[in-house]
C-alpha cells in the first residue's frame, strides 16, 4: 500500500537520514540509529520507515 507523505514529513525524513553520520571507527555490528520526535497523529512510523528506506537506498 503506497502512502502519500505530506511535505513536512519527507522533510522530517529527509532530516533524518542526513543525520545519520558514520560514527569514527565506522559503523558497529548494531548499525546506525536514528530518533524520530514529532507530536502524535504525525506519522512517525512512516516518517522512520521512509528514512530508512532512503538511508538504505543511499548505501
Amino acid at each position: 500500500m503506497a502512502v502519500k507523505m505530506r511535505d513536512v514529513q519527507i522533510e522530517a525524513g529527509a532530516t533524518t537520514v542526513r543525520g545519520l553520520d558514520i560514527p569514527p571507527g565506522g559503523i558497529s555490528v548494531n548499525g546506525v540509529r536514528g530518533q524520530v520526535n514529532a507530536a502524535g497523529g504525525t506519522a512517525k512510523t512512516i516518517i522512520a520507515s521512509a528514512a530508512a528506506r532512503a538511508y538504505l537506498m543511499s548505501r
